[in-house]
């Protein structure tokens, strides 16, 4: 793994390219395509290096409920490193089972075994130094990924609970093994911009080479994996992903003050202010955007409170979780997930205790049925924020 590196490059280059569909060669050739407006894949791969590829593996589904990275573009991204002289394989750290259980239910799996590549499920912790982070000088990440030469970043866009969208920054995550993701939760705590900045600070260190992401069909409204699929036809690319996921937010109409990833690098000054400085190769920005696209709530006033009322008003004042008891079919996965301990069972139906609820959402993320969606905390509701 490469030493963190600051991005600031005078100008960043995003790569939009047209991609309608999941065809094979239609994959292939439009992946090329945004890796070439960025230099070409030779810029970020040498031959004899390891690359590891590290796409969005959530959960077990389908290739065609668009929770993953598809298959046939981590597919195309093989065919690449390996032009290249690269020897890739691919990793992360799912939210619920391995990596190859993952995969193999949305078809990477068929992928790898066909392009003759390993999987690798991220369960080997290694302690690892942040010296320049801004907060977090210390991580656990996967030997795995310690051990690669290179990094590819594959996320899938998708609407995010706590987050709001989870793209380039975030999908950095999964290079922390099991269940320590839950410790981060509980540290962050209520806090989004405390996670959002571990997650930038992660991101940095990690220092992914190339973002190339999957929008060719994303996901939004409650993402990031009971959402709807939304048809965007694009792939996109960038060395810097902070710059990637500005690019991606301005295409879906999200504000710059709901994605915290981005306010926290700008905050930390790592990437760009919102289009300043960003150079777009192939499609033009503004022939990209797409109407329709819904966001989870992410309303928040409790920053504008004192800290002896923040306990007492958050309750009034934040989302929260809420349950469709008609779709729970109480399987507990939530209260298993939820890194607080903040869910139960009494008399046939889940409760949340709200003041032990940290609102990181897992719950409403690991919902296989859908049931859990975020709300809006009363007050914030009232002043429609």
């Amino acid at each position: 793994m490469k030493k963190t590196r600051k991005k600031t490059e005078s100008q960043a280059r995003v790569a939009l390219v047209r991609c309608g569909n999941y065809d094979s060669g239609k994959i292939v050739e439009s992946v090329k395509k945004a890796v070439d407006e960025l230099g070409g894949i030779d810029r970020f791969v040498r031959k004899g290096q390891r690359v590891l590829l590290k796409p969005n593996l959530l959960i077990a589904r389908p290739a065609d409920k668009h929770v993953t990275t598809h298959p046939e573009v981590v597919r195309a991204v093989i065919k690449l490193v390996k032009k290249a002289g690269g020897k890739p394989f691919i990793g992360d750290s799912p939210a619920i089972g391995t990596a190859a259980r993952v995969a193999a239910k949305c078809g990477i799996a068929d992928v790898a075994a066909q392009e003759r590549v390993e999987i690798v499920n991220f369960n080997q912790p290694a302690d690892i130094d942040n010296p320049s982070g801004t907060q977090f000088k210390k991580f656990k990440i996967d030997q795995s990924v310690i051990d690669s030469d290179v990094v590819i970043n594959l996320p899938k866009l998708k609407t995010h609970g706590q987050m709001t969208l989870t793209l380039g920054v975030k999908n950095m995550f999964g290079v922390i093994p099991g269940t320590r993701k839950t410790q981060w939760h509980l540290a962050a705590g209520i806090d989004r911009m405390q996670f959002a900045r571990m997650l930038v600070d992660l991101y940095q260190r990690v220092s992914p080479q190339l973002t190339l992401m999957d929008a060719v069909v994303g996901m939004h409204g409650n993402g990031p994996q009971n959402g709807e699929p939304k048809r965007m036809g694009l792939i996109m690319a960038s060395e810097d992903a902070v710059t990637l996921d500005d690019a991606a937010c301005e295409i879906v109409g999200l504000k710059k003050d709901r994605m915290f990833t981005t306010i926290a690098a700008e905050e930390l000054g790592i990437g760009h202010s919102r289009l300043q400085g960003i150079s777009i190769a192939g499609e033009r920005l503004e022939d990209c955007k797409v109407a329709g696209f819904t966001f989870p709530e992410t309303s928040d006033l409790i920053g504008f409170f004192p800290g002896f009322l923040k306990n007492y008003m958050r309750d009034w004042l934040t989302t929260r979780p809420v349950l469709n008891q008609k779709k729970c079919e109480q399987c507990m996965v939530c209260a298993t997930h939820c890194p607080a301990q903040a869910i139960s069972k009494h008399n046939d139906t889940l409760k949340f205790d709200l003041t032990r609820c940290i609102r990181c959402f897992c719950c409403q993320e690991m919902c296989p049925h859908g049931a859990i969606t975020v709300g809006t905390g009363p007050i914030a509701r009232l002043l429609k924020l």
